[in-house]
Parts: structure tokens; C-alpha cells; sequence
């Protein structure tokens, strides 16, 4: 057998390194498209947590939001909703003249499927008056809707929460309790209101308007705000020395994996710590909470203690505790029907 010329021997040395490189390539390639795609999965289920509602920094098509001021019932007050620079933007004057004093936008009816959240997050920088998020369930104007107040910081853009639980039953700035309670699965509206005979000018801006998934977060400074949870929510309480207690820490990591659970059982999460306000601190003196020492707390719907202890509790024991109570074996079977 004829041994390769030069030239053989060079081109096959030649095609040996083209394969090599190939090689190397396609394995970098390979390990290129596995980080892309851990990164990819990583996003998704980040944000399976979170559904965009608004978000007037990147949607270039958003409808024009309707404003409903009271010049409807004879004031003279006015506003405007618009994207300024990828920013919505309520901004108007509020009169009270005529009897008047509120202002408000609202969105175009839609099917938003928020059965699976627990609230709203909201990006925004406000004049440091006190605003209202509204929401509505149908499509009928003249109906009644479900409001939470909104007071961020003014003069920066700070990203606030308002859980489904704070909304409160409202028909022209009356409560309805005997409304039912807000279905998010139904929402079709949302709006911005200020009133509360806040004369002069306003601006809120807006960056993005998302729905959440998390524990309700009752949000509660006094003694008085327990009482609109009464037969509404059953309220776990958690009382701790400050955020970094590690008891605490446990405790919110079992119900952050219990968040469906937490929220088919109508419940809401209130925390209490050493540094609160008085009327918070109130509010622990009231409930029998020692201070500095870690209690898990449990009320029922009627108001009554059905749970104490100075340890985490898993949450699947509480909620066995609660199933088996005639209240929820009555909510179950409502249900069900």
C-alpha cells in the first residue's frame, strides 16, 4: 500500500482540525443553548407569580382610559388619563364647587381571568394625596364596585401592593356589606378615584399594574382595622421580635408554599413587631401577645382564638384545625353546589 503524499497528509490534517473545531463549537453551542434555556425556565417560573395588567413602559397599543369626573352630577372638577413618555399619567383639578369633589379614570371592560392572584402590584409616583384603586366585575357602569385606598410616598416611584382581600364593597362611595365579596376571577375594570374633598391640583403616575401571587397581607395600624375582617377572613397572626427572627422565617416560608391553601380558606396574614406603631402595639397588648417572643395566633371569622403557639406551625396542621370547623365544613359544601 502506497504511503499519502504530502499533500494528502496535509489535507487530512487539515480536515482533522475543521472536525475538531466543529466539535468544540457545537458542544459550546450545546452549552450555550442550556444556560439560554435555564435562563428561559428561570424567567417563566419567576413569573408564573405575577400576570402584566398594564404596562404603559412597554405596550405601545394600550386603549385610552375613560374619565368620569363630577361634572356627571353638576361640579365642575376635571381630569385626564394619558401616556406621557411610556408613563400614564392622572393628573387633573379637583373642585367643590356644585357640591362636587372627585375625579377618576377608568379602563375599558375586559376579561382579565385573575382567579389564580391573590392582589394588585402597582408601580407609581403620586403628589402625596391619598388616591383609590377601583374594580369592577361587570360591565355596567352604574353598579357596585370594590375600592382600596392608596397612599404611597410621594415625590418617588415606589411599587405598592393592594391585596383582594383590602377591597371594600362600594356604590357611589357607600359601603355595601351585604354585597358579595370581590371574585377576581370576574374582574373586567380597573380605575383610579380621588376624593375625600381633596381640593386642587393632583398627579399620579403610573408605570405598571400587575396581579400577584401571595399570602393577604391584612394591612391593619389600630385596633378598628380588625374589625372589617370580622366574618369576612380568618386572620393568622404572627407577632416577632423584628423581620430577622428566625422563627419568623420558617413560618413564612411554610405558607408561602401554601398560598392556595391560604387563600381557599379565606385568611389573611398580619405581622406584629417590636418597633411598630402604638396603635399597633395596641393591637398586640389587645391580642395577648407578649412582646419579644415569637406566637403564631389563629382567629376565626367570628372573632374568637382558635390557635396559639410559641413555635412555627405547619401549615397543614392549621389547616386541618380549620376544615374542622362547622364554619368551613359549611363554606365546603356551599362550594361544592
Amino acid at each position: 500500500m502506497k504511503e499519502p503524499t504530502i499533500i494528502q497528509r496535509v489535507t487530512m490534517f487539515a480536515l482533522v482540525l475543521v472536525a475538531a473545531a466543529f466539535s468544540v463549537a457545537a458542544a459550546h453551542q450545546s452549552q450555550s443553548l442550556r444556560q439560554h434555556q435555564e435562563v428561559v425556565m428561570k424567567v417563566q417560573k419567576e413569573n408564573d407569580n405575577e400576570q402584566i395588567i398594564f404596562d404603559f413602559q412597554n405596550d405601545k397599543s394600550l386603549e385610552p382610559w375613560d374619565n368620569i369626573d363630577d361634572v356627571v352630577m353638576g361640579g365642575v372638577s376635571s381630569s385626564t388619563m394619558a401616556v406621557e413618555d411610556n408613563i400614564a399619567v392622572f393628573e387633573g383639578n379637583v373642585s367643590l364647587e356644585n357640591r362636587g369633589g372627585f375625579a377618576s379614570a377608568r379602563s375599558r371592560p375586559h376579561d382579565h381571568y385573575l382567579a389564580d392572584y391573590d392582589g394588585i402590584a402597582m408601580k407609581v409616583r403620586s403628589d402625596n394625596k391619598q388616591y383609590s384603586l377601583r374594580i369592577r366585575t361587570t360591565q355596567q357602569f352604574d353598579d357596585v364596585g370594590y375600592m382600596a385606598l392608596l397612599k404611597p410616598k410621594g415625590g418617588k416611584w415606589v411599587a405598592t401592593k393592594v391585596p383582594f382581600c383590602m377591597f371594600r364593597q362600594v356604590y357611589h362611595g357607600r359601603e355595601v356589606p351585604d354585597h358579595p365579596e370581590l371574585d377576581p376571577g370576574k374582574i373586567k375594570m380597573f380605575g383610579l378615584l380621588i376624593s375625600q374633598k381633596q381640593q386642587g391640583p393632583f398627579r399620579l403616575e403610573v408605570q405598571w399594574l400587575k396581579a400577584y401571587k401571595e399570602p393577604c397581607f391584612a394591612q391593619v395600624s389600630s385596633l378598628d382595622d380588625l374589625s372589617p375582617f370580622r366574618w369576612r377572613k380568618r386572620l393568622l397572626v404572627i407577632s416577632a421580635a423584628s423581620l430577622d427572627d428566625s422563627l419568623l422565617g420558617q413560618q413564612r416560608r411554610w405558607i408561602q408554599e401554601s398560598v392556595a391553601g391560604f387563600r381557599e380558606r379565606d385568611m389573611a396574614l398580619i405581622e406584629l413587631f417590636e418597633a411598630d406603631s402604638p396603635g399597633r402595639s395596641a393591637l398586640r397588648s389587645k391580642l395577648t401577645l407578649e412582646k419579644g417572643v415569637f406566637t403564631v395566633l389563629l382567629v376565626g371569622k367570628d372573632g374568637g382564638e382558635k390557635l396559639r403557639s410559641q413555635e412555627p406551625v405547619p401549615m397543614a396542621e392549621v389547616f386541618a384545625l380549620i376544615d374542622s370547623m362547622p364554619m368551613r365544613k359549611r363554606e365546603m359544601r356551599q362550594r361544592a353546589d
